[in-house]
């Protein structure tokens, strides 16, 4: 007689326990990705949220009033105050706490690089070349006429800027080509404004340049301060194999930001026709921390420079 066997249906207990072991090994590490990307969006938001709030600190402190530290015969020592941030007599950073969270660190350093007596291109062979920038606040916009000393009319040029504007931005190149030194100066659309060639002969190509940029007849009120004149951001590429010697001759209630993009470049500020014009620039390093697990974690660093006047 043949036996007839029943075909199994369903899973026998051992093919169930090799199902759901190899479902947790599947599912495990998928749970753990996911746990894993939802803590590092969460950090990362933190992370976030707090340099957002650093962010606002150091645009909070970096428009607070600077009060310098002035000796008995009326020279700048260093900086007393910033806002309602006291800097101790004999320092030159000081500390604050915001919103009971986030430690503020301000320090406050004299900038070396810029000199108000004497010129360190003393004794060097140098290229000079000047551009004027002048202008006044109309109604609407601002024309500002940028100039060079060359006496050529058709190398004048032009920069427009609205009153609405807080800053005044340009770019400066500087170059040699063939047997000409070159000054180019564009508005920050990155278009050509004045461009400013000086012929020189094979054994000068290798001197440095001086630039002069005389802001003298600049009399754009600042839209935000009617006691400051408008900012001004200037960008600098020195393509040339020499230094760029960048003199600012200026008054200190115009404040000219210059951020070297290229080369090597030195910068000379406050350089006025006028003496008693003069100033000191210090430069702000502000820090904001915030104390998690008992570790001091840095989330926003920010630099300023600021011009204060020695009168």
């Amino acid at each position: 007689m043949k036996n007839n066997h029943k075909k199994h249906r369903g899973f026998t207990l051992l093919e169930m326990v090799i199902g759901i072991t190899l479902l947790a090994m599947l599912i495990i590490p998928a749970y753990s990705i996911i746990i894993s990307t939802m803590d590092s969006n969460k950090q990362a938001k933190v992370k976030q949220f707090a340099a957002l709030q650093g962010q606002e600190i150091f645009e909070k402190i970096q428009s607070e009033k600077i009060e310098p530290r002035i000796d008995e015969e009326g020279n700048i020592t260093g900086i007393s105050k910033i806002g309602t941030l006291v800097i101790p007599e004999g320092k030159n950073e000081a500390t604050q706490t915001v919103d009971q969270i986030y430690k503020v660190t301000v320090k406050v350093v004299k900038n070396e690089d810029i000199t108000l007596a004497k010129e360190i291109t003393a004794g060097i062979t140098t290229n000079d070349l000047k551009v004027d920038l002048s202008g006044t606040t109309a109604s609407n916009s601002t024309s500002i006429q940028v100039k060079s000393d060359n006496n050529n009319d058709k190398d004048d040029g032009k920069l427009n800027i609205h009153n609405l504007d807080t800053t005044l931005k340009l770019v400066i190149n500087t170059m040699t080509k063939g047997n000409q030194k070159i000054v180019v100066v564009k508005d920050s659309g990155n278009n050509d404004i004045l461009t400013y060639p000086v012929t020189v002969t094979d054994e000068n190509k290798s001197n440095q340049i001086k630039l002069v940029l005389n802001f003298d007849g600049y009399e754009v009120v600042s839209n935000t301060d009617s006691t400051k004149l408008k900012t001004v951001e200037v960008s600098v590429y020195n393509q040339d194999d020499n230094r760029l010697n960048l003199f600012l001759q200026k008054s200190t209630n115009l404040d000219v930001q210059v951020d070297t993009k290229l080369g090597d470049v030195r910068v000379y500020d406050n350089r006025s026709l006028n003496p008693s014009k003069l100033g000191e620039l210090y430069n702000i390093n502000i820090t904001v921390t915030k104390e998690e697990d008992g570790k001091e974690i840095e989330i926003f660093s920010g630099k300023s420079s600021q011009n204060i006047n020695i009168n």
